[in-house]
């Protein structure tokens, strides 16, 4: 006659009746609570009145500057505390009218614009070919500049690291000193035609993908202490220019860099049940190992990451291969107390049950296609989410 399988809660160790159900009871209530805690005291962002949107049409505007960039060099990439150092070109070409309002209110042209993502002012030059603006044959002015400015990475983000894409961005805004190039009155025009990146502009571990230079309508969250209730005040919306390089990193350089030592640790411990039952002391180190290892490991690119509020997918992966390794460990503490049981239950020097090893064979091998169905499918799941 087959004799019943004890209870669940007995199998896992908690005690048996009323008093194993209130244990499991309280261990579900104090996850609960924490579950609740944390998403009660999870920071909210604070909402932005500060916007960047398309810019629209030209249209009928009183000035109009036409700004183009030669990108030479993007150099000394910094993702922990975003920023670049950029180096090139950029050159201003604008019409009598404007120039007119410059000579009128003793504005030199060289203080019509400003980096918005410059990270230090003192810090970097920009030099002018010339000391005047020259005037060309169509009654337009122009004036070319070499630069090197240090310069912040606006929204960047890790999500997909280490496969995402790194725009490194040069954001020219007006510098304006007498609120009368407001959006309405001036528009950047970027001159695309004209604007390129050079052949040094690539980063060690990134390739290139391309550039791109658009306009966008940048309204402040602030009057700056204006009175914006008057009609004779508008609001503090500014063109502004957005050259941006792409980058993104080699998959197979990621692969074999980053996720090559994860991929062999975590092969440790889905081939681990392979050991014989009976190797309990061993099995049972392995884990413990494990988790050492992929700690050191996680920490490693950590380090060269900035503090982010969200989790890379490189992280998600890492979460999933604790998981397999804490799965294991459970496995084979159960397994060593079943052995050990079977010993206690008959004589010590006697060997285990076939009935048992088969058992322990068939959980074994149980683990390592579920942890593999686990890995794939929650692996792919991660980036999506």
């Amino acid at each position: 006659m087959r004799r019943p399988r004890p209870p669940l809660l007995s199998r896992l160790g908690l005690p048996r009746g009323g008093a194993g159900r209130r244990t499991a009871g309280l261990l579900a209530l104090i996850l609960a609570l924490l579950v609740l805690i944390v998403g009660l005291n999870e920071p909210r962002p604070h909402p932005m009145d500060d916007a960047v949107g398309p810019a629209g049409p030209v249209g009928s505007v009183r000035y109009t500057l036409k700004v183009g960039i030669y990108a030479t060099n993007n150099h000394a990439l910094n993702l922990e505390q975003p920023s670049f150092i950029s180096e090139g070109y950029f050159w201003m070409r604008w019409g009598a009218d404007l120039q007119q309002f410059l000579e009128q209110t003793d504005i030199d042209p060289d203080e019509l614009l400003m980096l918005e993502n410059q990270v230090e002012r003192w810090d970097g030059a920009v030099l002018k070919a010339s000391e005047r603006p020259k005037q060309l044959n169509d009654g337009t002015y122009y004036q070319i500049y070499q630069y090197s400015k240090k310069l912040y990475i606006q929204n960047l983000t890790l999500r997909h690291y280490p496969f995402q894409t790194l725009d490194l961005p040069i954001v020219i805004e007006p510098n304006d000193q007498t609120d009368r190039l407001l959006f309405r009155s001036l528009r950047l025009i970027p001159d695309v035609d004209n604007s390129e990146i050079g052949r040094n502009i690539g980063l060690p571990g990134f390739v290139t993908q391309g550039w791109s230079f658009t306009e966008r309508r940048h309204r402040y969250g602030s009057d700056f202490g204006l009175d914006t209730s008057r009609t004779d005040v508008p609001p503090n919306d500014y063109s502004q220019l957005v050259f941006s390089v792409a980058y993104k990193r080699s998959i197979w350089a990621s692969i074999w860099t980053m996720f090559q030592p994860l991929a062999v640790t975590l092969a440790v411990v889905i081939l681990s049940p392979g050991l014989a039952s009976n190797l309990w002391e061993v099995r049972l180190a392995i884990p413990t190992t494990v988790l050492l290892t992929l700690v050191f490991l996680q920490q490693g690119y950590k380090d060269k990451l900035p503090e982010l509020p969200y989790l890379t997918y490189l992280d998600k992966i890492y979460a999933i291969a604790y998981l397999i390794t804490l799965a294991s460990f459970l496995l084979y503490l159960w397994g060593a107390n079943q052995l050990a049981g079977a010993r206690a239950a008959g004589d010590e020097n006697a060997e285990p049950s076939p009935q048992l090893l088969a058992k322990l064979d068939r959980l074994d091998h149980a683990f390592q296609f579920w942890a593999l169905v686990a890995l794939l499918s929650l692996g792919t799941l991660a980036w999506f989410i």
